[in-house]
């Protein structure tokens, strides 16, 4: 088990191993690819051809508007553009088409998540081992919208112990402290009635909902609901004794929201990934966790070549 308070902190890049998109891989996938809108007409069965059409139209001009402004990610070029209702429509309606897409060719197995879960599993190897599961010391903090981590610790702990009630499991892993920043595309059926499912093919309505439940930094700044679930989870991260950082690029905006480096106790070791990252980057990356008085032996970053499941494999 997880005995001491353990933060997760997840950027896009801990969603890759398991068939997710970076952040640049999502807005090329978002620039390129026109097959949304198609997809989201079909449904559309009380609009006028006028309509469907201006919806194509507005697409097209959204994409190439992205593509054009060299913004990096699709949650920014959101923020930028918060006063263009068009532009946040079409946005949020294509983040929930392509995620429903990854989801659907997705493959939950393996990678760092095998390894977390079997750190959990120690000490409950037993079979009434369930019941304690949701006595390991841990949170996650997710930027991503896919519901990756739910639905991979039902699929698990289903499996693993394939006497239990099914519906004490659905309770054990809604009881996992799991705070989307950003909102995910939607529940899952088996958490909500009206949830959609893991990979569910997107039509207009999963679209709708979808887009209904993402959020961009400027809503979150000026929602007081958002306000209190994001003030929780920053006391999930003061309580800590331990913070993993995985694949997350440590943009500014996402570390701020985060209150990091104040939120973050002197006494807490941090150790986060930088896959991908020049030396430049990875200096600043922990730079983003430096206050004067912490031991600067308590932040660990990781090389340019370690992934996810390296780090953990190294330091959980």
């Amino acid at each position: 088990m997880i005995k001491e308070e353990t933060v997760f902190i997840l950027g896009a890049g801990a969603s890759v191993p398991y068939g997710f998109p970076t952040a640049m891989n999502l807005r090329t996938k978002i620039c390129s690819d026109n097959s949304f809108a198609h997809v989201y007409i079909k449904n559309m069965y009380f609009a006028s051809e006028g309509q469907k059409s201006l919806l194509i139209s507005e697409d097209k001009k959204f994409r190439h508007k992205f593509a054009d402004s060299e913004v990096k990610s699709i949650d920014s070029f959101l923020a930028i553009n918060k006063d263009n209702q068009s532009f946040n429509k079409i946005g949020k309606l294509s983040i929930g088409y392509h995620i429903l897409n990854f989801e659907a060719s997705s493959k939950l197995t393996n990678n760092w998540l095998q390894t977390l879960y079997n750190k959990m599993l120690e000490g409950l190897i037993t079979s009434n081992g369930f019941k304690k599961f949701n006595l390991n010391k841990i949170s996650f903090i997710t930027f991503n919208y896919d519901r990756t981590l739910e639905q991979f610790f039902l699929k698990a702990l289903s499996n693993t112990f394939s006497h239990a009630p099914y519906d004490e499991i659905v309770q054990i892993v809604n009881t996992l402290p799991i705070h989307h920043v950003y909102g995910s595309i939607s529940s899952l059926p088996w958490q909500n009635a009206d949830g959609i499912a893991y990979g569910q093919e997107p039509d207009t309505n999963t679209m709708n909902i979808a887009a209904n439940n993402l959020k961009t930094i400027y809503e979150i700044n000026n929602n007081e609901n958002d306000d209190l679930e994001l003030s929780d989870a920053i006391t999930w991260i003061k309580n800590a004794k331990k913070v993993f950082v995985l694949g997350f690029g440590y943009d500014p905006e996402n570390v701020k929201i985060l209150d990091i480096p104040d939120s973050i106790p002197l006494h807490t070791d941090v150790f986060g990934t930088a896959f991908g990252l020049e030396l430049g980057q990875i200096e600043k990356a922990k730079e983003c966790f430096f206050l004067p008085k912490r031991n600067t032996n308590r932040i660990k970053i990781m090389d340019t070549h370690a992934d996810c499941l390296k780090l953990l494999n190294n330091c959980l």
